[in-house]
């Protein structure tokens, strides 16, 4: 059971905060991310919601990655149906 202060703090959550989360969870993924390494810690530090929001960020893109495995296990399941059809 989630106590109401973790509720409070999701629906506080902005279109704008996600979008500033999302960018910082693809900058600290890419080549160069030691170059924001300082900058991305300053921002996690700056409020509890950034930390909120970035973690919200990570776990979407967690389910989206799942859902894309699962995508490609059934069209590679589909197609393997496929070669049991006889032509005609």
């Amino acid at each position: 059971m989630q106590d109401d202060s973790s509720d409070k703090l999701k629906a506080e959550y902005s279109a704008e905060l996600l979008i500033e989360a999302a960018v910082w969870f693809a900058r600290i993924r890419c080549a160069d991310a030691v170059n924001f390494q300082a900058a991305f810690e300053r921002w996690m530090g700056n409020h509890s919601l950034n930390r909120a929001a970035y973690q919200r960020v990570g776990e979407i893109f967690a389910v989206a990655r799942f859902l894309a495995s699962e995508g490609r296990k059934r069209r590679q399941s589909a197609n393997d149906n496929l070669s049991d059809i006889p032509s005609l």
